[in-house]
């Protein structure tokens, strides 16, 4: 044997020479090609192998699939072409879809003889988009293979409400005694058919017909009234939003509307207000630290815009502190708040940390009693020299 020949290398007793082509190889009498691995040595290594087949699809149009804007509760249906592009058949085991999907062959015997090298096979997907925003979903095919090969479908999309607000709440600004408005409409594809009924305790009210609906907190703190907007021709039907603001802080609440259609029956709005007043106390809480005396005392800047603001009192409420300093007769002037080292002895030695309240009265109109947060920290032995107390 030459060291350019080849050897089947079936078992012993079939084994033979086979003479060699120009490129280096031979073929067996089953199709088996063998290739010189070192032809260069005094003995040659034989490798026979059948090239791996290829197992590929490809879709039009491609993954992930853009099915634009669909309308909420819609059945959509999209055919998806694809194309067998290995070298092996591929057989079907079965189409995986998410929950609101569902996918079908458009020609069953495909399923059970597969789809051959360079054939084409079109498969129907249908969705349902059940919830407004962003349409996220996925089929996937299995192929009846040893790999278990699969081959993801991404579907994506925008679901547009059947009906909602063009704003999905509202956020208010205003000051103490003004008001503060909105405009919302109907957006949908039944945003035409609905009217706003107002929801009551009294029942429903025909927005057409009544004045406004309102929401107001328990403390009466704020109100809001919803009062209707008639449709235009480039618009559906809305509402006039407003905000009265009666005591500062950020107020939330939610109005809820009957629509005059059986899906959806009712829609809601929820909204939030935030009102300023004329009263400012800086910093918000006071804190001290135990450790160091010289920051026992800490002061308390008090102003409104209201032209004849005046404080009347100023109380510590708890806590082992106390007012320092305070002239009613000059609003300007910082208020000091000082750790009374008195109340701390009779509290026992080495205690740890101090917690107060303090409350100012004045005759602002937004916020005529005010409190905030006394906070000490760290340890404040009987022997430091504090502030002294009364």
């Amino acid at each position: 044997m030459g060291k350019h020949d080849f050897v089947d290398t079936r078992p012993a007793k079939h084994a033979r020479v086979l003479p060699v082509d120009s490129a280096g190889s031979a073929t067996t009498a089953h199709g088996w090609r063998a290739v010189a691995c070192a032809a260069s040595t005094a003995f040659v290594l034989l490798a026979c192998s059948r090239p791996a087949d290829k197992v590929a699809l490809v879709f039009d149009p491609p993954s992930p699939y853009d099915w634009g804007t669909l309308s909420e509760n819609e059945d959509a249906s999209r055919p998806i072409h694809v194309r067998n592009v290995g070298t092996s058949t591929i057989v079907l085991d079965r189409l995986e879809a998410s929950r609101s999907c569902r996918a079908a062959v458009s020609d069953p015997l495909l399923t059970s003889r597969g789809i051959l090298p360079g054939g084409a096979m079109d498969i129907q997907l249908t969705c349902r988009a059940d919830v407004s925003g962003p349409l996220r979903e996925r089929v996937v095919i299995h192929a009846r293979d040893a790999a278990l090969t699969t081959w993801p479908i991404d579907i994506r999309g925008t679901v547009t409400p059947t009906l909602a607000f063009d704003a999905p709440s509202i956020d208010l600004e205003t000051k103490f005694g003004h008001q503060a408005a909105v405009e919302v409409r109907l957006v949908g594809r039944r945003a035409r058919e609905a009217r706003l009924l107002t929801l009551s305790s009294d029942g429903a009210a025909d927005a057409d017909d009544s004045d406004r609906a309102t929401d107001a907190s328990d403390d009466d703190s704020v109100d809001v009234e919803a009062r209707p907007l008639a449709s235009t021709p480039g618009h559906a039907a809305g509402l006039d939003i407003r905000c009265s603001g009666k005591r500062p802080g950020t107020h939330v609440g939610h109005l809820r509307f009957q629509t005059g259609l059986n899906a959806p029956s009712e829609i809601g709005l929820s909204w939030s207000c935030r009102v300023s007043g004329t009263l400012t106390v800086a910093p918000s809480d006071l804190y001290f630290n135990l450790k160091d005396p010289g920051q026992h005392e800490q002061r308390l800047s008090v102003r409104s815009t209201y032209s004849e603001f005046r404080i009347r009192s100023v109380k510590v409420l708890n806590g082992p502190f106390r007012v320092a300093e305070f002239d009613s007769r000059r609003p300007e002037t910082p208020i000091a708040i000082a750790v009374d080292r008195r109340k701390f002895q009779t509290m026992g030695a080495g205690l740890r940390g101090a917690i107060g309240r303090l409350r100012i009265v004045s005759n602002d109109p937004t916020e005529p009693v005010k409190e905030i947060a006394l906070l000490g920290f760290g340890r404040l032995d009987p022997g430091t020299e504090g502030a002294p107390g009364p």
